[in-house]
């Protein structure tokens, strides 16, 4: 049996998220037990198209082999050896036994790490004399391509067996196509039969015969394998396959597939230039305002948003279409955003940079069902967690702890964050190039000197070190999951509602001591028992209308009292002493007899609500995320009375509620 091996890509600093699924099980007959990424399935293609350029046969994949493969490229994200042992030290090779591959007598491994895209990995393994070696190894007959849906890529060889071509099966867009399609876009499948089973390859043009991408009607296409052939049929109508337009302040590029938008100009629209030396942008000084990306253009669906397409653009907000599938390689790459971005639950790849250096950005949401991502708290990950792709640099707070499940914190993820200390529990947990950049922050970690052997020197300059056991304080939530939580219980409503449909909760915006007290008389179980009527029951000149009942009810219950005989401040921004205060009378404590005024901090430390955080901010003004992570966190502390939490005070008395629509109030 023959082992080939190829000589391993060096690794480059580059990041590309993937997790789009070809549903190729269906076609063969036989499902798959993982989907097969596009990226990988791309591999694939290319891989042929280099195979079928120099007079070899195409290689085809199946499960059993795509399984394996998938295996070795998490493998290698987690811990990438460039000796092609696994893990535990073992040849790569014994992966075949794990999934009972033993039928073959040739295999052979290509890895790499850090390519952005197929394209890029399939160049560089070419471009190196013994991945090349592999590629064209004519005793090969299957390959499978696993991609981590990352940065590491893998490629398994096997033969030698002597596949049959069986039949052509449509792709997704079936048989009718635009005159002009070339016969890659059409995404049919040939499927193969031999001693492993059901096997499946992309149909290219380098495989077929007589097709006319000019001749509009049906086509009976040979599609050649091995000296044997089948057959296809595909109709070509009489529209074009693909142009450019503009659409409002938009360009956009027509294709088979549907529509990718491909720039911006209008409003707050950005410039780039390539430079000898980089890449140089310039933010507009002036807003777009809220920007809307179309679902349809011309009757197509939008379904991609091209590599630098909203470059430094300066906007309030994006939403996206439900139909989008795809977000380019820097897409908003140094862009302004100062509203919340969710990401649509079809999303299935958000290219290298897409996000980076986007200033402003409060929070990254993640829709529902999305398979390749996830949001907790704001902040974005991929979709089983291992990786943390995005902490945006407008999210509110000073400290976080990164989940113990991230192994891989991506490019550029904390860069230009707001953070004085980020907590690194696990101590697998690696970092790529530009993950800290313009971070000036304290990094926590086990063992400490390791953490600093392996993150200094990744354009990191600003960092400082220090062991896990010196980390601060830190609430094991952020401002936004404190918020969303808050929201669901009906506690919090945000101060209206975003273009995208979220509310806005305005988490870097001053609390003010009008919201402050509402959110008392929420924690106090009081805010139902608030009317219109209470509006004109205080004296006070200085209150906002949707604050005055609350003022009013405060005032006459003696809750709260003002700044002077018709004055509240209302306005005003609190302090962290006073937001303290406010949330522990909520808790049942009281001012001058449990603590002092001017330093409630004593009490709430000891109770576990501050956690040692406020002592030296006694002057300073207190923001709304900084309220928020008060009130969440006095749910979970004891009543003064010893009754039990916050949390089961308010349940008792039927003030939580399971879930709560967004609503339109402060």
């Amino acid at each position: 049996m023959k082992r080939f091996f190829g000589l391993v890509a060096a690794l480059t600093l580059a990041l590309s998220l993937s997790a789009a699924a070809v549903q190729v099980g269906d076609a063969v007959g036989e499902r798959f037990t993982l989907p097969v990424y596009e990226a990988e399935w791309e591999v694939l293609r290319l891989t042929n198209a280099a195979r079928l350029a120099r007079g070899l046969a195409p290689l085809s994949m199946f499960d059993r082999l795509h399984q394996a493969s998938r295996t070795r490229a998490r493998e290698l994200a987690a811990d990438y050896r460039s000796d092609h042992t696994r893990p535990d030290g073992s040849n790569c090779f014994t992966v075949l036994d794990d999934v009972a591959l033993t039928d073959w007598s040739v295999v052979g491994e290509n890895i790499a790490q850090g390519q952005r895209n197929s394209a890029e990995v399939v160049t560089a393994w070419m471009n190196s004399p013994g991945h090349r070696a592999n590629i064209l190894e004519g005793e090969f007959t299957h390959m499978g391509a696993g991609y981590d849906g990352l940065y590491s890529w893998e490629q398994l060889f096997l033969g030698a067996c002597s596949p049959r071509p069986e039949k052509v099966l449509a792709g997704p867009a079936g048989e009718r196509f635009p005159v002009g399609t070339p016969l890659d876009e059409m995404g049919a499948v040939l499927v193969l039969r031999c001693s492993h089973g059901a096997s499946c390859l992309p149909v290219t043009a380098g495989m077929c015969q007589g097709y006319d991408p000019e001749a509009a009607g049906p086509q009976t296409v040979t599609v050649s394998y091995g000296g044997r052939s089948v057959e296809m049929t595909v109709t070509l109508t009489g529209e074009t396959a693909a142009g450019t337009g503009t659409w409002g302040d938009l360009t956009y590029e027509k294709t088979p597939s549907g529509i990718t938008i491909t720039g911006y100009t209008g409003p707050g629209a950005g410039e780039w230039e390539d430079t000898g030396s980089g890449t140089a942008y310039r933010r507009s000084g002036t807003s777009g305002g809220d920007l809307v990306i179309p679902a349809a253009i011309d009757g197509l669906p939008v379904t991609a948003i091209a590599s630098r397409a909203f470059c430094a653009a300066t906007l309030d907000s994006v939403t996206f279409p439900a139909g989008l599938r795809t977000i380019g390689d820097s897409a908003f790459y140094c862009a302004r955003i100062v509203q919340p971005v969710v990401i649509p639950a079809g999303v299935e790849e958000i290219g290298a940079y897409a996000f980076s250096y986007v200033s402003g950005l409060p929070a990254m949401c993640v829709e529902e069902g999305n398979r390749a991502y996830r949001s907790v708290g704001g902040v974005l990950f991929s979709a089983d967690m291992t990786t943390l792709i995005l902490y945006p640099q407008g999210m509110s707070g000073q400290v976080y702890t990164v989940p113990e499940r991230v192994t891989l914190l991506g490019c550029t993820s904390f860069a230009n964050c707001g953070l004085t200390a980020l907590i690194v529990p696990n101590a697998e947990t690696r970092a790529m190039g530009y993950t800290f950049a313009n971070c000036g922050l304290t990094l926590y970690g086990v063992p400490g000197g390791d953490l600093e052997e392996q993150y200094s020197g990744l354009n990191a300059d600003r960092l400082t070190f220090a062991p896990l056991d010196q980390a601060p304080a830190c609430d094991p939530y952020t401002a936004w999951a404190a918020a969303e939580e808050l929201c669901g219980l009906g506690l919090l409503q945000g101060k209206g509602t975003l273009a995208n449909g979220l509310p806005d909760f305005a988490l870097a915006d001053p609390c003010t001591r009008q919201e402050a007290l509402v959110l008392l008389l929420r924690l106090l179980g009081e805010a139902g028992a608030v009317r219109p009527a209470d509006a004109s029951a205080h004296p006070f000149a200085d209150v906002d209308a949707w604050a005055s009942a609350y003022v009013g009810y405060a005032y006459q219950n003696g809750i709260a009292q003002g700044a002077g005989p018709t004055a509240f401040r209302g306005g005003d921004a609190a302090t962290p002493a006073q937001c303290v205060t406010f949330v522990l009378r909520a808790l049942g404590y009281e001012s001058g007899a449990d603590f002092a005024w001017d330093s409630p901090w004593t009490l709430s430390d000891r109770i576990g609500l501050t956690l040692g955080r406020y002592g030296a901010e006694a002057g300073k003004t207190a923001d709304r995320g900084g309220m928020v992570l008060l009130c969440r966190a006095a749910l979970d502390c004891p009543m003064a009375d010893g009754s039990g939490t916050l949390r089961q005070h308010l349940q008792a008395r039927g003030v939580l509620q399971e879930e709560s629509d967004f609503i339109e109030f402060q």
